[in-house]
């Protein structure tokens, strides 16, 4: 039995950084997954399907017993991503703004 914790805080070393990062089961790729948070409570957004729709949505949307539900609103996946890639284009394509966050 001591074997088995010992074994068992070792792994825990190397797979507890990459939890939030964890695909799990998905179906699909949510290409920001873990790097989105909830304005609320801080929680990363998770991706979820639904009516041919995906969007990104906080956990804490589902509510538990005794815990109030988040009331952040849902984020369209292909709006969300589209402004984000926008952003990241414009930034690495203007090199005056992008050198001014390296100096910065």
């Amino acid at each position: 039995m001591y074997y088995l914790c010992i074994l068992f805080d070792r792994l825990s070393t190397y797979w507890l950084p990459n939890f939030p990062n964890a695909t799990r089961n998905a179906k699909r790729t949510y290409w920001l997954r873990g790097m989105v948070f909830c304005s609320e409570d801080g929680r990363r957004l998770v991706g979820h399907f639904s009516k041919g729709i995906y969007r990104y949505e906080c956990p804490g949307k589902r509510g538990k017993i005794g815990v109030p539900k988040c009331g952040c609103p849902n984020l369209l996946g292909p709006e969300l991503e589209g402004r984000v890639w926008t952003e990241v284009a414009d930034f690495l394509g203007n090199p005056d703004i992008f050198q001014a966050e390296m100096d910065r």
